[in-house]
């Protein structure tokens, strides 16, 4: 079994706030973002893969 993942290039953009300096990380519109108070805020993408049971084959 193989997972294939293409994902498009993210955009970069740089902003300040309070004399600082940020590079704010977008991604297209099928990305959430990280809303944790005090962590960076990081596109993200969540799925769930279903596998079946026993053994896969190479």
């Amino acid at each position: 079994m193989r997972l294939v993942f293409d994902l498009a290039q993210p955009s970069l953009t740089t902003v300040s706030h309070n004399g600082a300096t940020y590079t704010v990380v977008s991604a297209t519109h099928e990305f959430g973002t990280t809303t944790e108070p005090g962590q960076p805020q990081l596109p993200y993408r969540s799925v769930m893969v279903a596998l079946p049971p026993g053994p896969v084959p190479p």
